[in-house]
């Protein structure tokens, strides 16, 4: 006999909250949606990769809105009128996973608001989302795995990685980081490893299941060093790090996240003899190693080496969850190293984010440094 589970996202969903959201094969879920849901930093692709799981084994996805969901909006598609959750990249997912959405008085909903919401994606902002606090760059198996935003002249074909950084500075634009967002030589070695970390979902996408990924960037606003703790955005886990590189008052913070719902970075490469998980993950990593042919290029598995080197001086971190193994490094130039984060096991799906304070000063003078 099927079982009705209840799922309620809370005000900051995390990552473990995500493990936990589970069915058995033929049961209805019913996720419970406030005006206040949302997602903390790192955790949008497990929430995407739970989502997905239960989609695949679940009879009935039901969204119960906790307030009334205004029918102009869904028609007209005034995102500052939609719900933050929404708005963003896990909200999207849900949306798409869903064959009911109520709100507060019972209506359902589902008949038009993904459609609604999907078709002005498409045609008005080439697949991008998101409010002043986040912005997202969807994607989704079957129709658009390459949004129109960053889709190059031909149907479904790869972007430029100039064209795909004209995007990420426009998001960055949307959430206030200036004209000059991704525009320098520091932040361009993270946005070309975001870059690749984006074919590679497209690479890697499951051709059969149908689900939604992308590109998400959210800004954290912290007036003193007392909000970092007070702020449920920021994970426990990274707290002391945002403490020790917390600069002034009104620090603006950034982080970037390539999330998909594939097998895990680990499991792109062969294993090799004996070797644990983690130590297959940790291979992944090393400068040199690469899931693509010998070709050698100078630059085949450089790039995450380089985004912890351009991390290091923008004063970041970078955060990966990957199949159910997490890891942290903070990109200390003296030492960089990886510390793993306990987390629940049981979730596919890969999510890289970059997490920096955004800083009035050029991120690149430091190169000009001569020691003189």
């Amino acid at each position: 006999m099927a079982n009705k589970i209840h799922i309620r996202i809370p005000d900051w969903a995390s990552i473990d909250d995500a493990c936990l959201w589970d069915c058995q094969t033929g049961d209805e879920v019913e996720f419970r949606i406030k005006r206040e849901s949302g997602v903390k930093l790192f955790a949008s692709g497990a929430v995407i990769a739970a989502i997905h799981r239960i989609r695949a084994k679940a009879s009935v996805v039901t969204i119960r809105c906790e307030f009334a969901f205004p029918t102009d909006a869904i028609r007209s598609w005034s995102m500052h009128q939609w719900p933050g959750f929404f708005l963003s990249l896990a909200g999207v997912a849900l949306l798409n996973s869903a064959s009911y959405v109520l709100d507060s008085s019972g209506a359902d909903l589902s008949s038009t608001v993904f459609d609604a919401m999907w078709q002005q994606i498409l045609t008005r902002t080439g697949g991008i989302v998101g409010d002043g606090k986040n912005q997202a760059l969807v994607s989704r198996e079957f129709d658009s795995p390459i949004p129109e935003a960053v889709r190059s002249s031909e149907t479904n074909s790869l972007p430029s990685r100039r064209e795909f950084e004209q995007v990420l500075g426009k998001l960055g634009q949307g959430l206030g980081a200036g004209k000059t967002f991704f525009g320098s030589s520091t932040e361009a070695a993270i946005s070309s490893f975001l870059f690749e970390a984006f074919r590679n979902s497209i690479e890697h996408a499951i051709p059969d299941s149908e689900g939604i990924w992308g590109v998400l960037i959210e800004k954290v606003m912290l007036q003193s060093t007392d909000d970092i703790a007070r702020r449920g955005q920021i994970p426990e886990f990274v707290r002391d790090f945002v403490a020790k590189r917390f600069r002034k008052k009104g620090s603006f913070w950034i982080c970037v996240t390539v999330a998909d719902f594939g097998s895990g970075i680990q499991n792109t490469l062969p294993p090799l003899n004996g070797e644990s998980d983690w130590t297959r993950f940790m291979r992944a990593f090393e400068r040199g190693v690469s899931r693509k042919p010998t070709s050698g290029s100078p630059n085949r598995g450089q790039g995450l080496a380089n985004t912890i080197d351009a991390a290091a001086r923008l004063g970041g971190c970078i955060f990966v969850n990957s199949a159910g193994i997490a890891a942290l490094n903070e990109a200390d130039r003296s030492k960089p190293a990886w510390s793993q984060i306990a987390i629940s096991p049981g979730l596919c799906g890969t999510s890289v984010s970059v997490f920096w304070p955004v800083s009035a000063e050029n991120p690149d003078q430091e190169t000009l440094n001569l020691g003189l």
